[in-house]
């Protein structure tokens, strides 16, 4: 992970480094050794604990580069810093409780912002214009 970091060049991207959050396959890291060493070792509970663990060292890692990390709203949970910001695709509690920790929020919900959701069984766009945003 830090090789991948190190290896970037961080003076042109973006103040924000993405990293996602929500596509973790938690399956994968139960039959996984290494996780499950690791897990271990940390006194980790589940695969959502590691999760978070990781989600963790990664925003350590962008904040020592001066970057802002940004993920789906299947970050919080952890140990964030304050600087996080969360994307809430599907869970706008989570979005509110975010804020109310300190962080700063982009509100994507799949309602009015993921299109894709919207198409029909004959692949017609149903969508009111006016639930855009």
């Amino acid at each position: 992970m830090r090789t991948w970091i190190i290896g970037r060049n961080w003076k042109k991207s973006s103040k924000y480094i993405h990293i996602g959050g929500d596509e973790a396959k938690y399956d994968r890291w139960v039959t996984c050794p290494h996780c499950q060493a690791r897990k271990k070792e940390l006194g980790l509970k589940d695969e959502g604990e590691l999760q978070y663990y990781l989600t963790d060292r990664l925003q350590q890692m962008v904040k020592n580069y001066g970057r802002i990390l940004i993920g789906w709203d299947n970050i919080f949970g952890g140990r964030l810093g304050d600087n996080a910001v969360g994307m809430v695709w599907h869970n706008k509690e989570s979005g509110i409780n975010a804020v109310k920790t300190g962080h700063d929020l982009v509100m994507a919900l799949t309602d009015n912002s993921f299109h894709y959701h919207c198409i029909s069984q004959s692949n017609v766009m149903m969508i009111k214009f006016e639930n855009l945003h």
